[in-house]
């Protein structure tokens, strides 16, 4: 098996692709788009909002082989910036709404939950990266420079 590294440029908005400095020969790819824009991979978890937007998440704690897992308790929800997004939990802490506020950046949605079934605590945390864009023109404002003589 041989190794290479490339450069991979992705638009999300036209769903397209762009190899810089494609390797030479044979190469088979498999990339597939979502309507969420969300990008999984390892430990990484991001999505794009606009700024009217919610979305509904959900968590599925997982032992280290991958297999279903429980939690002590009810998982807490909290986010990076409360001017950006609210994140709103359900009772049983295992999903919750994000809602993007209006301001647009880039903040992150934190869940943590308690691993440790027994009397102590082993807290385990979930990250999911959230950029709170602009969303489509549904105006337009007109803008004036100072009035001046002819």
């Amino acid at each position: 098996m041989s190794y290479f590294r490339v450069n991979i440029v992705v638009d999300w908005e036209h769903q397209s692709i762009q190899l810089t400095d494609p390797p030479r020969g044979v190469v088979r790819w498999t990339i597939k788009f979502n309507p969420y824009n969300v990008v999984e991979g390892d430990d990484l978890m991001a999505i794009t909002l606009t700024d009217t937007q919610k979305v509904s998440v959900s968590i599925t704690p997982v032992d280290a082989k991958g297999n279903a897992a429980r939690v002590d308790g009810v998982p807490f929800w909290s986010t990076g910036d409360l001017s950006v997004l609210a994140v709103v939990p359900a009772d049983n802490g295992l999903s919750a709404e994000v809602f993007a506020l209006g301001p647009l950046g880039v903040t992150q949605v934190i869940v943590t939950a308690d691993a440790d079934l027994g009397e102590g605590v082993k807290p385990i945390t979930g990250i999911l990266d959230v950029t709170v864009i602009g969303g489509e023109a549904v105006a337009l404002t007109v803008n004036t420079g100072v009035p001046e003589e002819q």
